[in-house]
């Protein structure tokens, strides 16, 4: 990665090549439009392999280097594109450990991804180092340079265009179906790990207040000091552009995305980055969408990466202590809900973005972003707890937990909801009478505002426990409870309908050939926390036992003396 000062005096960072055959150097359009530097005229041609020739639409006189100094000035004849992608494929870099404590001129070298600038012979003589580092058989060699250090050696040709792609799972299908059926077991309590303990304490220590109510809160990071990040950056860059392209082949999809990222903006969850303050970012976090379209409010979602590794393969995540699991167990929640002779539902409008993260380590929360691709690139800080980020879960929870012990006194009944009636955002609770619902709907709101919180999305099986909110505040129609999820467990098709008090399910017919595989995978399909259909899973998982005993394989039908 290299620096190229733009016409407004600003450095833009770009992906460059070196070429030793070549007597030229190259800058492709795009990047051109992004530096926005006069193009010198020409009609030169320039020729390749084959002797394939391609115009050069102009020239450019531009300075380059590195973030700390300007180091060429350099002319650079411009064409409409360099190469394809470069790598054509992820590297495996496992065991290149001759570079691991190396700044490398392009952290993210190993990741595909566009030429954006090639320079030829004399710019590569002129910023080598007198270091160089050889690594074991078909590694490549390290050379020192100005840039950092650049690496030179074999790589995979695409023979043609065809990229054939394929993946393994490493996670062995026994060990999954052994954690399903631990899934019908009553958990264990646990105690608090050393690091659990640790991040508790953090969060007692370091929390606050502001004048308004809201929390603030800081990273709970493992190490008492500052964690130190090198690359991420170009990383974020990287895939940003590369997200960028995606979303240029699809307008619907990049108007939401800039939308949500224009009310990210607008509510302070995220602010800009002032122009002296650009040196002093600390981690990079890339991002990308999510698509919920059963979602009733927001179809989509951005997600922070904040598990990219920078140059040393370490990202945000691996630095952070992730805390206890606060959530109530999902049963325990739905037993005590279907106590209740009046029952109520509400969420949490936007929870995480309502707390904020401390000043001081905002700069470990640093995103690319511009609404356009014609628009300056610009860096931003996120300002409150983020999706992506491992501490997250913890902090939120942790926080309406304190929310609850700070105000709790003057609304008893809230508090008591909030510690036990409470998964991550949505609030499932009731009553037995109407008088005593009132009073409970009532407090939540109430304690909530104090935190800076807003409960939406309402609903319940009487009518007249809602006819007092706003309209927006209320949610019509079948709740769906199979947000939940557990790592072996897609938790579907269990809804609720407040009209008629009733848990519904919704099971799809198997489209696909039966095997051993697709009927375990359909009954894990199955969320029944209170075992509504115990007697028809019961006898599929005794079906499942015999085709075990028998020694069906995964992918083999079953025997039709045995269905």
């Amino acid at each position: 990665m290299i620096q190229v000062r733009d016409a407004f005096g600003s450095m833009q960072s770009f992906r460059a090549l070196f070429d030793t055959g070549s007597q030229s150097n190259f800058i492709t359009e795009k990047a051109v439009k992004r530096l926005s530097l006069p193009l010198s005229p020409t009609n030169d041609n320039v020729s390749g392999i084959g002797d394939a020739s391609a115009p050069i639409l102009g020239d450019i006189t531009c300075l380059i280097g590195t973030k700390d100094k300007i180091l060429f000035k350099l002319n650079l004849h411009v064409i409409s594109t360099i190469c394809g992608d470069q790598p054509i494929a992820k590297l495996n870099t496992s065991g290149w450990t001759h570079i691991e404590s190396k700044p490398l001129a392009d952290p993210g070298f190993d990741l595909p991804g566009p030429i954006d600038i090639l320079l030829g012979a004399e710019v590569f003589a002129d910023s080598l180092l007198n270091q160089h580092i050889k690594g074991n058989a078909n590694q490549p060699i390290a050379l020192n340079s100005v840039f950092g250090w650049l690496l030179l050696g074999k790589t995979r040709l695409a023979s043609n265009t065809l990229v054939h792609a394929s993946g393994k799972n490493d996670i062995d299908l026994n060990s999954l179906v052994q954690r399903f059926w631990e899934l019908d077991c009553v958990p264990k309590a646990s105690l608090l790990t050393p690091e659990e303990v640790l991040c508790e304490q953090k969060f007692l220590s370091d929390h606050c207040r502001d004048t308004f109510g809201r929390y603030t809160v800081r990273l709970p990071f493992k190490d008492d000091s500052e964690p130190k990040f090198e690359g991420s950056r170009d990383v974020a860059l990287r895939r940003f552009h590369a997200m960028e392209r995606r979303l240029s082949r699809d307008p619907d999809l990049q108007k939401e995305y800039a939308n949500f990222m224009t009310d990210y903006l607008d509510a302070g969850h995220m602010s800009l980055v002032p122009g002296n303050e650009l040196s002093q970012g600390k981690y990079y976090i890339p991002h990308h969408c999510v698509l919920r379209p059963d979602s009733a409010t927001t179809r989509l979602r951005v997600v922070f990466d904040a598990s990219a590794k920078d140059a040393h393969s370490r990202s945000l995540n691996d630095t952070q202590l992730i805390g206890p699991k606060l959530q109530p167990n999902i049963l325990e929640i739905l037993l005590r809900f279907r106590v209740h002779n009046i029952v109520f539902m509400a969420d949490v409008r936007q929870m995480y973005r309502q707390i904020l993260i401390s000043q001081a380590d905002r700069d470990y929360q640093r995103i690319f972003w511009r609404t356009t691709p014609t628009e300056c690139l610009q860096e931003y800080r996120l300002n409150t707890v983020t999706y992506g980020v491992s501490s997250s879960p913890f902090l939120a929870c942790r926080t309406l937990r304190q929310l609850a012990e700070d105000e709790g006194n003057q609304y008893p009944i809230a508090k008591g909801i909030i510690l036990s009636d409470v998964y991550i955002d949505d609030v499932a609770s009731g009553s037995d009478t109407l008088e005593h619902a009132q009073q409970a709907k009532d407090q939540l709101i109430a304690l909530f505002k104090l935190g800076g919180f807003h409960l939406r999305k309402w609903v319940s099986n009487n009518a007249q426990l809602l006819l007092d909110l706003p309209i927006q505040d209320r949610l019509t129609g079948s709740v769906s409870l199979d947000n939940y999820e557990t790592q072996i467990l897609k938790i579907l098709g269990l809804k609720w309908d407040p009209h008629t008090d009733a848990f519904l399910f919704e099971i799809q017919p198997l489209d696909r050939p039966c095997t051993k595989r697709s009927i375990l995978s359909e009954l894990a399909r199955v969320f029944d926390p209170l075992g509504f259909l115990s007697p028809i899973t019961i006898q599929i998982k005794t079906y499942i036992q015999k085709l075990w005993i028998l020694g069906i394989g995964w992918d083999q039908t079953p025997p039709d003396e045995v269905i």
